[in-house]
């Protein structure tokens, strides 16, 4: 067998050219030729070199499932069935396919009610569940969540929703202006894995690790991100505001009562909060109630700009091609750190291997930007914690260099 194990490196096998000439070997020993005797010909053109061909290559098949076997009791590569059956020590399921989510501007006279499940459409014909009810105010225009009527990846680009289904006297029009949160097919093996990994701090207590691993393992959340204040003084963090000794805990997308949940059975008694949001819980089992406060993030869309040079072996598709694979980085449906969300450091370079995956052989730069309409292209990004970024095709720019 050509599969090693060493308790230090794990389990690895060897190159198929070595396990090649060792069966060679093997094979001259057997018909008891010594090496290089002309008597047993081993070059993959005559009949014994193709045989040897043949038993090299159901070696490595078997070595191969062997290896991929063992990597399945490593969190980091096992994927499948043994990913799952891992993930269930951590009381963890795979996700199942989530809808896209887009925040909207209802106008309209003041007092009129946009009420839970109210439908509006995009121009592509795709429907949106409101799922908060909401008023309007003096001002004529409110925000409201607007939840995709089927689940996976439908994208939605900025002005793409435009037509009211639900009439209601005194909503006059709805708009978005940003692109919506893309949703995503069943959980891939890296979401999943950084999801696992995340939520190592679910058992934890008064952390915002704790909060924030609770939260983004909810049904339907499709970014969670979560600071804490444990001094005296308010302090600004990731571009936002924290007063003293509190967490400041930005969602986007999941249930709000479950959400107040999570930061009730989290964090204990004088810990302050942060927020546009305001939920009321109550106490399971001694039945009060409690305010809780976290921040619905503003959507922004986010900018990329890549320069490549086209030559005769360009795919006619290529634009097309490197577009849907940056959208599937940036969602995290490729990328090994999950989707680009509020709070982090992006680098450009998370998106080289995309791009190159795509079929784009000469890539000359990658650069970002956020917000998209007023960013400078850069190499590194700092997301602000309120605000998440979205991107749509339109705000990929590709420069064709001659």
């Amino acid at each position: 067998m050509a599969l090693v194990f060493d308790p230090k490196t794990g389990v690895t096998v060897e190159d198929t050219a070595v396990v090649r000439k060792r069966i060679a070997s093997d094979w001259k020993k057997a018909f008891n030729v010594s090496e290089g005797s002309p008597e047993l010909v081993t070059d993959p053109e005559t009949p014994a070199g193709q045989l040897i061909d043949g038993q090299t290559a159901l070696v490595s098949q078997k070595d191969n499932d062997l290896l991929r076997l063992a990597n399945g009791f490593n969190p980091k590569t096992a994927t499948g069935v043994f990913q799952d059956a891992l993930a269930q020590i951590y009381f963890l399921q795979r996700q199942v396919a989530q809808p896209t989510y887009v925040t909207c501007q209802c106008r309209g006279l003041y007092g009129t009610v946009i009420p839970y499940g109210a439908v509006v459409q995009d121009v592509n014909g795709n429907t949106f569940y409101n799922t908060t009810a909401a008023v309007i105010p003096s001002e004529g225009i409110v925000e409201c969540v607007f939840r995709c009527s089927v689940y996976g990846a439908v994208e939605v680009g900025v002005k793409a929703v435009n037509t009211i289904i639900t009439v209601i006297p005194g909503w006059d029009t709805v708009s978005n202006n940003a692109a919506g949160a893309t949703g995503r097919d069943v959980e891939t093996q890296s979401e999943f894995e950084t999801r696992r990994y995340e939520s190592v701090s679910k058992n934890a207590h008064g952390t915002a690790e704790s909060v924030e691993g609770t939260v983004a393992n909810l049904s339907g959340v499709i970014a969670c991100a979560c600071e804490q204040n444990r001094g005296d003084v308010s302090i600004v963090r990731k571009g936002v505001t924290i007063p003293p000794h509190s967490i400041y805990l930005s969602v986007y997308g999941g249930d709000p009562k479950q959400i107040g949940m999570a930061i009730h059975m989290k964090l204990g008694g004088g810990c302050g909060f942060a927020g546009n949001t305001k939920v009321t819980i109550k106490d399971p089992t001694v039945g009060s109630n409690h305010d809780y406060f976290y921040e619905i993030p503003e959507t922004v869309p986010f900018g990329i700009k890549i320069s490549i040079v086209k030559t005769p072996q360009t795919s006619a598709t290529f634009e097309d091609d490197i577009r849907s694979a940056l959208v599937k980085n940036f969602e995290g449906q490729e990328a090994e750190h999950g989707r680009v969300k509020m709070g982090q450091t992006v680098y450009a370079s998370r998106f080289y291997k995309s791009v190159i995956l795509a079929g784009v052989e000469n890539l000359q730069t990658i650069k970002i930007k956020f917000p998209a309409a007023s960013g400078t292209y850069s190499d590194k990004l700092e997301i602000p914690l309120d605000k998440l970024p979205t991107l749509a095709k339109e705000n990929i720019e590709i420069e064709v260099i001659s």
